[in-house]
C-alpha cells in the first residue's frame, strides 16, 4: 500500500499514512481561516477538533490538501459508515495528533496548512 505525507512533522519529517485512492476513501476536511495561522499547534488542533465535533466539515471523495491552503484534511475508508461514522473516526485521529502536539514528538506544517505557494512540500503528490 502506497504511503501519503500528512500535515504532521515528527523529526523534522512529514508523517507518513497508508493511502490508497478507492471507491470508499472520504476525506472529511476542515476549513481555516488566516486567523488560525496564529494559534499555536496545540490550540489548532483543538479548535479542529471542535469543528469536527460541530461537524464544521466537507466531506468529498478527494483530499483538497493538493490544492488549497487552508485546510486540513484527514482520509477514512469505509463506504459502509455514515457520515457521523466518519467524523468520529477523524475525531480520534485528530485527538491522537493533538496528544503528540502536547507530548512534543509532533508538529503541524503551518507553511503547508496555510501557504501552499511557500510550502517546501507544495510538491509532495496528495
Amino acid at each position: 500500500m502506497p504511503y501519503a505525507p500528512t500535515v504532521f512533522r515528527e523529526n523534522g519529517r512529514a508523517i507518513l499514512e497508508p493511502y490508497q485512492s478507492s471507491p470508499g476513501l472520504r476525506w472529511i476536511t476542515v476549513k481555516l481561516s488566516d486567523g488560525d495561522r496564529h494559534l499555536c499547534d496545540a490550540d489548532l488542533m483543538h479548535m479542529v477538533i471542535e469543528r469536527l465535533q460541530d461537524e464544521e466539515v466537507v466531506v468529498n471523495s478527494e483530499s483538497n490538501k493538493h490544492a488549497k491552503p487552508f485546510e486540513m484534511s484527514f482520509p477514512v475508508v469505509d463506504s459502509s459508515l455514515r457520515c457521523q461514522q466518519w467524523i468520529d473516526i477523524v475525531v480520534e485521529i485528530a485527538k491522537s495528533y493533538r496528544d503528540g502536539i502536547v507530548a512534543g514528538r509532533i508538529f503541524v506544517d503551518h507553511d503547508y496548512v496555510f501557504d501552499l505557494a511557500t510550502s517546501n512540500t507544495a510538491s509532495l503528490p496528495w
